[in-house]
């Protein structure tokens, strides 16, 4: 399989063709792929979408993707890579970033992102012009490109593509959706992410969210925590510069020893062993 090799950090294609050319392929960088117009089919990892204009894609390096053009399709691609830590603009908050970038790396659905007609045609808007900026090349168009990326993170973020459907709201009761986006905020707080301290922001006992997590969302809370907090290590070890004493310290660990004897009893293997791994 072909692999396509990036060194910029930053690049924008923009086209419209009835021929797919490339074939079966991965890449050594991230693509957000949206379709503007057309319509066909993504053969995404083991999987064939249907795609349509609106839908709105998220590559990593190891999937391995093609599109088979049914009617004439616009494609906007924005391809980047080495954003964690630096990213693009000098002005940015490298922590908020980050972070950012964790839970846009953590979305695990393999198709369309974006779950409305509004928030299709808002990531539309900003895609068009990131296209824009991208080939005209005014003065400070990377810091203009770069914003505009944020703000299309925060539209693919509150989509919640990986979110479990949330239960009914019902006053005075706690929904699904209330729960995750509290473990989400404080996920790289380990000390308030214990049941007792769950349970207390709630205003509900710990055996009660416990059962309830359980229920609605089919696993421990304390798997689920610890599952997610171990994917975004994951990330920042594959795909950031990040040293462990970083990573260590960012995530609550109290060293880089404590950091590497949890990673390696979940994954049974060491940081640096993953990370050479790639």
């Amino acid at each position: 399989m072909q692999r396509y090799i990036q060194f910029d950090p930053l690049k924008v294609d923009d086209f419209t063709t009835d021929i797919w050319e490339h074939p079966l392929h991965n890449h050594n960088h991230f693509e957000l792929i949206y379709i503007g117009s057309g319509k066909g089919i993504h053969h995404l990892n083991d999987e064939r979408i249907p795609y349509s204009k609106g839908h709105l894609y998220l590559i990593k390096p190891a999937d391995a993707h093609e599109f088979k053009v049914e009617d004439r399709t616009r494609f906007i691609y924005f391809k980047f890579t080495g954003l964690y830590q630096s990213g693009i603009s000098d002005t940015v908050d490298l922590q908020a970033w980050n972070r950012e970038l964790d839970h846009l790396l953590c979305l695990n659905r393999i198709g369309n992102l974006l779950n409305t007609e509004k928030d299709q045609r808002r990531a539309g808007d900003l895609m068009e012009m990131i296209s824009d900026e991208y080939y005209e090349r005014s003065g400070h168009y990377e810091d203009v490109i770069f914003k505009l990326f944020q703000a299309l993170l925060f539209v693919i973020l509150r989509s919640r593509p990986e979110s479990i459907d949330p239960l009914p709201k019902v006053e005075g009761e706690l929904c699904n959706e209330e729960l995750l986006d509290y473990i989400e905020t404080n996920i790289y707080d380990p000390n308030m992410l214990t049941i007792k301290m769950i349970a207390e922001n709630f205003n509900y006992s710990p055996h009660y969210m416990g059962t309830f997590f359980k229920k609605n969302v089919g696993v421990p809370l304390r798997d689920y925590v610890r599952d997610y907090r171990q994917r975004l290590i994951e990330h920042r070890l594959k795909y950031s510069k990040s040293t462990l004493r970083e990573i260590a310290t960012e995530f609550g660990y109290t060293d880089e020893s404590h950091l590497s004897k949890s990673f390696s009893r979940y994954h049974d293997i060491t940081p640096m062993a993953f990370r050479k791994k790639g």
